[in-house]
Order: structure tokens, then sequence, then C-alpha cells
């Protein structure tokens, strides 16, 4: 059979009318599978079965066996294909002390996470994070400069549940952070950790009551003003300091549409989650009450079986009673009837 085609297969299987021959087994079976030859294996499992052979186990150990070759191939497939590069999706919230950045090993922060990945490098150096990390195939790499200094000594990272990993990241000076990176525009898949923000945020508020110091805010505000009162010498000065003073209010403006859109996103992302929540809850509860109505019921019922059994037995017992006396009764009936005849037989003597 290792030569053969679907159609030689079939043809040696069969002889005229579509009878099969009587010497067919479940090994030919396998072993078209083992080649390929599915039409001849179909042929082979309607002879079995008008032989009355049962092939299903057989079939089953070969399909298992196919199945664990074909996996094999295709871990053999991907291994050899190039290593994607991806920048992972991430979040960042921080306090007075410290930066917090969640990684989410995809390439949006609502897809699915890749699982089974591990950290091949991490460089945390005073204003930047270099992360390399990979699964075998795809390659995750995150490499920011920050706002501010940290303390890299101070700063540590661990691997969370479900494709993340979160950098907890010391801060050199107590301050509050404009943004996150040292370049003011906003990379792509970078998000606003507003669910770890709110645990700092009365922390955050006291610092400005304070007066506390601002990464990137009033420095680099006075560096501006000092900037404009510098430029504005002529008048051909003065439009190139208007042409941009308009770009920076456009690229604020449209910082903040994007933070304002980026807030409506986390919310509604919140929402969802929340509602999945109860809608999870509510689940649990209804399991929870079925069981208890489950074990009440099977409770009243064994009380009623118990019931109706002690009912039974006293029923029986009565009726055992009664039965004895009725029985007492017509043997005494019998005695007196018997000793009545003795009587008159002995008065006629």
């Amino acid at each position: 059979m290792q030569s053969l085609s679907d159609s030689d297969c079939i043809e040696l299987i069969k002889i005229n009318n579509n009878s099969y021959v009587e010497t067919v087994k479940t090994t030919h079976m396998t072993l078209a599978m083992r080649k390929g030859l599915w039409k001849c294996a179909k042929e082979i499992v309607h002879a079995l079965h008008k032989k009355g052979i049962d092939n299903r186990n057989q079939f089953d150990m070969e399909s298992r066996l196919i199945l664990k070759e074909i996996q094999n191939l295709k871990s053999t497939v991907e291994s050899s294909l190039p290593m994607s590069s991806i920048n992972p999706a991430f979040q960042w919230a921080q306090s007075p002390n410290e930066v917090y950045i969640n990684v989410k090993f995809a390439h949006k922060i609502d897809a699915p996470a890749t699982l089974n990945v591990e950290a091949n490098n991490v460089t945390l150096l005073e204003g930047k994070l270099f992360l390399q990390a990979s699964d075998g195939r795809k390659n995750f790499i995150l490499d920011i400069e920050l706002l501010g200094d940290i303390i890299p000594d101070e700063s540590f990272w661990t691997m969370a549940s479900v494709g993340r990993m979160v950098f907890t990241l010391k801060k050199q000076t107590a301050s509050k952070w404009t943004r996150l990176l040292k370049n003011n525009r906003k990379i792509q898949n970078m998000h606003f950790w507003w669910e770890m923000n709110e645990k700092h945020k009365d922390e955050l508020e006291k610092l400005d009551e304070e007066g506390g110091s601002k990464a990137g805010g009033s420095d680099e505000v006075k560096k501006d003003k000092k900037e404009t009162v510098d430029l504005p010498t002529a008048s051909a000065d003065s439009n190139i300091v208007n042409s941009t003073l308009e770009e920076s209010s456009t690229t604020n403006s449209t910082i903040v549409v994007d933070e304002e859109s980026l807030r409506k996103q986390e919310e509604t992302r919140r929402i969802e989650k929340e509602t999945k929540q109860k809608i999870k809850d509510l689940d649990e509860e209804i399991k929870r009450r079925k069981r208890e109505i489950d074990i009440k019921a099977k409770e009243s019922k064994s009380l009623l079986d118990q019931e109706y059994n002690n009912r039974l037995e006293e029923i029986n017992k009565e009726s055992d009673l009664k039965l004895i006396q009725a029985n007492r009764m017509l043997n005494g009936e019998n005695q007196a009837v018997e000793d009545g005849t003795q009587s008159v037989v002995g008065n006629e003597l």
C-alpha cells in the first residue's frame, strides 16, 4: 500500500458489483490513514461495518497519533519563522514617590495577552526604561525615556498573571510628573492607569496643596516664558513667535482631547468590567440559592420519608395487634363451642 493511490487502494479491497473482500481488517484502515488515503480509508470502514467489526478504538488511537505529529510539525514551522517584534501596550500612574507601569504583552490594551512570556532583558537607568521579552515566537520591546529621574537600585519589576508585567520606579525626589515621557508626544499603545491613580489621588492632591515640585511643570513654563521674552525683537520675529504659540496651542488642545478620549475609554472599560463582575456575582448568587433550595428539598423529603416510614410502622403494629386480638377472640369462641359440645355430650351420656 506504500506506493498506491486512493483509486488503486479502493480497487484492491473491492471486487465486482461493489462487494468487499473478506480479508479486510482494521489494520488496513490505519495504514490508509497513515498514507493519507482518506477515500480508501472510508471504503475500508464501510467494509468493516458490513462485516460487523467495530473499529472505533483503532480509529481514535490512530487519530491521536496523527494529531500529535501535526502539532509537532506546526511547532517546527512556527519556530523556523522569523520572530516578530511588537511594542507592547502599557498603562502608567504615579504616587508622590513612585511611578507605576503596567505592561501587557499584546499589541493593544484590549487585545488578548500572550502567555508564557519571559523577560530576557530589563534595563533601568536614571531616565530610561528598556524591556525585551519573548515567548519564543513574539518579541516584545519597550524602550522609553522618562520625564524625570529615578533610582534604579530602588526600583523593581514583577511578572504578573495573564501576560502582564508591572514596574515600580522610585523617583529621585518626591514630585508630581506632568507626564510620563520626556518627549511631549504620546506614543502608540500608552494609556493612563486610572485604577492605580485613584489609590494615590489624595497623596498627589496633598502634594499640590503643600506646593510640591512638578517634574516637567513649572521649570518648563519658566523656560518657555524666557524664550518668549528674548524672541520678539522685530515684526518677523513676532510672526514666528505667534506661529509657534498657535502650534503649541493646537498641540496642547490635541493632548487634552486625547487625554479626555482616553479617560472616557478607560471609564467605559471600567463600567464594562463592573457590569461583568455584577453578572458573575448574580450567577454565583443564583447557584448558591439553588444549592440551598436543593438541600432544603432533600431535607424535607428525608423528613417526609421518615414520617411516612414511622406512620407505616405504627399502622403495621396496629394491624398486627388487631390480628392477634382477632385470633385470640376466634380461638376463645372456638374453645367455648368445643367446651359446650363436650358438656352436652357428657349430659347425654
